[in-house]
């Protein structure tokens, strides 16, 4: 005799939020701004994609997306023998 594993309800909408990301894009949802003190800086990280925006704390108001930042291969190399970021 086989048993059939039973899925609680709705276990099949578990996927649906990254499918939706996947083709439509992120609906980007901030964490609090974190202001950088060595960079002098203020920006937002959206908590789904990990996308970066400045922030201007005086009009409390996102202004433009930060390009990402491209490590060569050989760096990541050598920053984790180093132990610089």
């Amino acid at each position: 005799m086989r048993t059939r594993m039973v899925r609680p309800f709705g276990a099949e909408l578990i996927m649906l939020p990254a499918l939706l990301r996947l083709f439509f894009g992120c609906n980007h949802e901030f964490g609090f701004p974190v202001t950088d003190t060595e960079n002098h800086r203020t920006y937002q990280v959206c908590v789904h994609c990990g996308v970066e925006y400045e922030y201007d704390w005086e009009h409390m108001t996102r202004l433009r997306r930060v390009p990402p930042k491209f490590v060569a291969p050989s760096d990541r190399a050598t920053q984790r023998r180093t132990g610089t970021h």
